[in-house]
């Protein structure tokens, strides 16, 4: 009977292992169909304009007038993914697009954002989370295999594509993929030196992890993305399309180094499970019953542990804080094209959210809104070197210097980021 429920058991991971590129295959054909499930988002003006009954009857202007009255809440985020508030160096607005990669949902909202800000002749620049080296293969990918450009298509290319619609430019505004994957073999080696040196290291572990949990995940202001557009109902419904597109992408362009990554994790995870065999289970009727001793045990939640910190300290410092600092930047250098020193309006840097106002993630859980408001210097400076920027191959760059307000309307920045950047790029660019 035990060999039995062995084979039992190697048939049904047979089974699985047939059925797991089907259901990639099903997910892959969905995808397609997915936005036609999905609510529209639409952006709306704010109320907060004047009435056009004391404009020149002239069509033109009343269009430019209403075009320049631009409140410190210019646009209504209908999405809980959706941050907007005012760099408060170069008094330009800022939208801050949340999205989960690769899903429906945020694919829908990037472009629609893009699309419609530059339908009001708001858009200035768009900043997207990818760096050149990235891009650029991604891009040389679709141009030897088109059919990948349906099936991977994300958020980031979406924002792209309405940008160059409007013959606006793309900046590839993350850190280089090099430097990020050097940064993250340093601090996998520096967080085994530490675990196995205590107490020092063990201190020096605790030090950098608390300045990176408050770097890149912020709390205590009412105006930082809350955890609940994590689990917005929309972007659950299309949870399942993220979780094969996402690794697919990495296999696709990286088919080595992610199929090494994969390999790493499964190894773990048969370690710390103590693995599977015919020994491991004893029949009682017709269910088997897998049995531990106390060192399996032990042995499971040590590693379960050691498998939580090392991934943490990843996650954190190389991963978001580090990046946070360079997305800002990049921001900030695009903010600087359209600085204006028009203040009128501009009251205070308050960010408008969906719900109206948790602070951020321990604010969530403590019910600390931390309410914050400040009044924006006005700034003129000099443009910024253009050749500082890096921006995706077809971008028109005259478009750029000729639209930094010259038409009289102000312009407003969209960054297209992981939802787990939001909080850290606006803490970064609001208290610099």
């Amino acid at each position: 009977e035990i060999k039995i429920n062995a084979f039992m058991m190697m048939y049904q991971q047979q089974i699985k292992a047939i059925l797991l590129p089907c259901y990639c295959v099903l997910i892959l054909v969905l995808a397609s169909s997915v936005h036609s499930f999905l609510p529209s988002v639409n952006l709306m003006r704010s109320s907060n304009t004047r009435s056009s009954t004391n404009v020149n009857s002239n069509s033109n202007s009343i269009i430019r007038l209403r075009a320049m009255e631009v409140s410190s809440s210019t646009v209504v985020t209908p999405a809980p993914q959706l941050l907007e508030f005012r760099e408060p160096l170069t008094n330009v607005t800022v939208v801050l697009v949340g999205s989960m990669h690769y899903n429906p949902t945020s694919i829908r909202l990037a472009s629609q954002t893009v699309q419609q800000l530059g339908q009001q002749n708001r858009l200035g620049s768009v900043l997207i989370e990818s760096c050149d080296l990235r891009w650029n293969k991604t891009m040389d990918l679709y141009e030897t295999k088109p059919y990948l450009k349906s099936i991977l298509g994300n958020e980031m290319r979406a924002a792209q594509e309405q940008a160059f619609a409007f013959n606006l430019p793309v900046v590839l505004g993350d850190q280089r993929i090099n430097i990020t994957s050097a940064a993250m073999k340093e601090s996998f080696k520096q967080t085994i030196t530490d675990l196995v040196t205590p107490p020092s290291g063990w201190r020096r572990f605790k030090e950098e992890f608390d300045v990176a949990w408050e770097d890149a995940v912020p709390n205590g202001d009412s105006q930082y993305l809350s955890p609940l557009a994590f689990f917005d109902p929309r972007l659950l419904l299309a949870l399942p399309v993220s979780l094969v597109k996402y690794p697919l992408s990495f296999l696709v362009r990286d088919p080595l180094p992610t199929s090494i990554v994969f390999a790493v994790l499964f190894g773990l995870s048969f370690v710390s499970t103590g693995g599977v065999s015919a020994d491991d289970f004893t029949a009682v009727g017709s269910t088997p019953i897998t049995t531990y001793t106390d060192i399996e045990v032990f042995g499971n939640l040590f590693f379960a542990v050691l498998e939580t910190v090392v991934f943490a300290r990843l996650l954190l410092k190389p991963l978001l804080a580090d990046r946070n600092v360079i997305l800002a930047e990049n921001i900030l250098q695009q903010c600087k094209i359209y600085e204006t020193t028009n203040n009128a309006n501009t009251k205070s840097t308050a960010a408008t959210t969906f719900g109206g106002g948790v602070g951020g993630w321990f604010g969530f859980l403590t019910g600390d809104t931390g309410t914050k408001t400040t009044s924006p210097p006005a700034r003129t400076g000099s443009r910024i070197p253009m050749d500082d920027i890096i921006y995706a191959p077809g971008s028109l760059l005259d478009n750029t210097q000729a639209g930094a307000n010259g038409d009289g309307t102000e312009k407003v920045v969209v960054a297209v980021l992981g939802m787990a950047h939001l909080n850290g790029v606006m803490k970064l660019l609001k208290e610099q």
